[in-house]
């Protein structure tokens, strides 16, 4: 039996992600976002740290998570490099955007050219809009976390070692605490 691979970068591990990562037996992710390497001031802030990521991964039921530093060299792989190298013939599920290679120009399309079975999975949807983790960012950012709740299908939490802060909080009258995130 071929095995399944969900491929995409899966911050947030929202209800989109995890129609992709439904039935894989391994998945193939980032542990940084791509444009930290390709245009670091464009790089997005995530919605979880890469081991939460891969933890909320597990959780689903994968066993195998292949979590790679995205590098200069791998941005220089041709598609059919990192085919070669990451896919390894197994049956592919990912969502429309997913993309990779030099240039990312390898996509679903790509991998049929190479005979390897691929699932494009449709986005999941929220008050009638695609759920995506840029969506997902751009609530967080503007404070609206109800909204990147409903979209992520659970509560956003943030984790971090505690740590003493500028004692403001007696000051205020409400308790208070500072994270290193």
């Amino acid at each position: 039996m071929e095995e399944v691979l969900a491929a995409g970068f899966f911050d947030g591990v929202h209800p989109g992600h995890r129609r992709i990562l439904e039935g894989a037996g391994r998945v193939l992710t980032f542990l940084n976002h791509p444009l930290t390497v390709l245009s670091p001031a464009d790089a997005p802030r995530l919605v979880m740290t890469p081991a939460a990521k891969i933890a909320a991964i597990r959780a689903l039921g994968v066993c195998e998570v292949e979590a790679i530093e995205f590098t200069r060299e791998i941005a220089g792989m041709s598609p059919g490099e990192f085919a070669e190298k990451y896919v390894r013939g197994a049956r592919v599920r990912c969502g429309a955007n997913w993309r990779f290679g030099k240039g990312a120009a390898g996509d679903a399309d790509f991998l049929r050219r190479l005979g390897i079975s691929v699932e494009v999975v449709p986005y999941a949807e929220c008050d009638g809009e695609a759920v995506s983790s840029t969506k997902i960012r751009a609530a967080l950012e503007s404070g609206d976390v109800e909204r990147a709740n409903l979209m992520l299908g659970r509560r956003w939490s943030v984790c971090g070692r505690e740590i003493r802060g500028k004692g403001l909080g007696s000051q205020i009258g409400y308790p208070t605490v500072n994270l290193e995130l």
